[in-house]
């Protein structure tokens, strides 16, 4: 989930453009797409690509399972 935030941060701050090079990465190593930020509000990685509107992100997740549908 943070690389979600740092690249989508950057470029809100910095118009650097957000890779996802990491996040694909991360996930074939095996980092699971469906966990969440362990707090109240159950965070995931979908939610926060779609908040900052990450449509890179948000295609990558949802082809390796990620959905509106999880709490």
């Amino acid at each position: 989930m943070h690389t979600i935030d740092a690249e989508a941060d950057a470029f809100n701050q910095c118009e650097i453009p957000p890779k996802t090079a990491m996040l694909e990465l991360l996930l074939k190593y095996g980092a699971d797409p469906l966990l969440t930020d362990g707090k109240k509000v159950g965070m995931t990685p979908l939610k926060l690509a779609q908040n900052y509107q990450f449509g890179a992100a948000i295609e990558i997740l949802v082809k390796r399972g990620a959905s509106d549908d999880q709490p």
